[in-house]
């Protein structure tokens, strides 16, 4: 979530800063009142915002060659093994239309749910973590070592299609690059737990 809030808010300010300098650039070469000015000034501005952008960590991350085999989003719509889902935004310069995927689900394709731990419980896990690193650094260092797995504050249950509902939080797994691809086969679908927000505070009364 904050990667994301992150990255709309580089989007926006480059695209701020691109339109400006679009605006600069054909205020000096348009006469004001053309009827070509606002389109052009509006086209040079995005142009503008694009190679800005391309020019940033996040705009060579996007425009890079990496395979992309896994997202994530909120599915919008369910019609048999078919599930429509809203993207966390990928690539800012990409067509808006691959910000909504259309899903194919199949018998191979697997189905689980994260289910939150105990909080005294994963707290327990953690310590027990940083026990076993500790004792791992007062090791001997000259010989292997099988690396050490920290654990995860959920559970993975297993579930079905079926158990799939509008506006859950999901991520996707295919077996190709699905960077550009509107529809694929997904090998795997896990359903993030909705978390209760917490009870409002009581209100005292005098």
């Amino acid at each position: 979530m904050k990667k994301t809030l992150i990255l709309t808010l580089i989007i926006l300010v480059s695209l701020s800063l691109g339109i400006l300098i679009g605006t600069k650039i054909k205020k000096t070469s348009v006469p004001q009142g053309s009827p070509a000015n606002t389109e052009n000034t509006y086209q040079a501005g995005w142009d503008a915002a694009k190679a800005r952008l391309a020019q940033s960590p996040m705009g060579r991350i996007a425009s890079s060659g990496m395979e992309i085999k896994n997202i994530s989003g909120s599915i919008s719509k369910i019609d048999g093994n078919k599930l429509t889902v809203k993207i966390a935004l990928l690539d800012p310069l990409s067509d808006p239309a691959l910000d909504v995927r259309t899903i194919d689900v199949d018998a191979n394709t697997k189905f689980s749910l994260n289910v939150q731990k105990d909080p005294a419980q994963f707290q327990k896990e953690m310590q027990d973590f940083q026990d076993k690193m500790k004792t791992r650094q007062a090791a001997d260092q000259s010989q292997p070592q099988a690396p050490i797995v920290p654990p995860m504050p959920f559970d993975q249950k297993s579930i079905n299609l079926s158990d799939l509902k509008v506006d859950q939080q999901i991520s996707i797994v295919a077996g190709q690059d699905i960077k550009n691809t509107k529809e694929f086969v997904a090998t795997e679908v896990n359903v993030q737990e909705a978390i209760p927000a917490p009870a409002p505070a009581p209100v005292e009364t005098k």
